[in-house]
């Protein structure tokens, strides 16, 4: 029976609760999935796909759903390509509900 796998570099084992929780958090979610179940992802890295409704002045992304995501700083230099309309595919940090639905930082492609 698995019980662990050794980190590299660091000693330490990962259960495999930890293991299952880890994998089920990087799983892809839609913005919808995201909306309904925001809880599960809350301080929790998260990929999300949705539909660019929206782009505020202050570097954040209004998806489908009501999702709103913070782009990263290195985001930051190529923000002009993100465009409404566009279908985007994010790698973010679940932070919580605010705005009418769920908050997602540190987001990037």
């Amino acid at each position: 029976m698995l019980t662990g796998v050794r980190v590299i570099g660091i000693i330490e084992f990962l259960t495999v609760i930890d293991m299952i929780n880890l994998f089920l958090a990087l799983l892809s979610v839609t913005t919808l999935q995201l909306n309904k179940d925001w809880q599960l992802y809350e301080n929790k890295p998260v990929i999300v796909t949705g539909k660019i409704v929206g782009i505020g002045i202050t570097y954040v992304l209004y998806l489908t759903d009501n999702v709103v995501a913070r782009i990263t700083l290195e985001e930051l230099r190529t923000a002009d390509k993100f465009k409404i309309g566009q279908k985007v595919k994010l790698k973010c940090t679940g932070a919580g509900y605010a705005f009418g639905g769920p908050l997602l930082l540190e987001c990037s492609l």
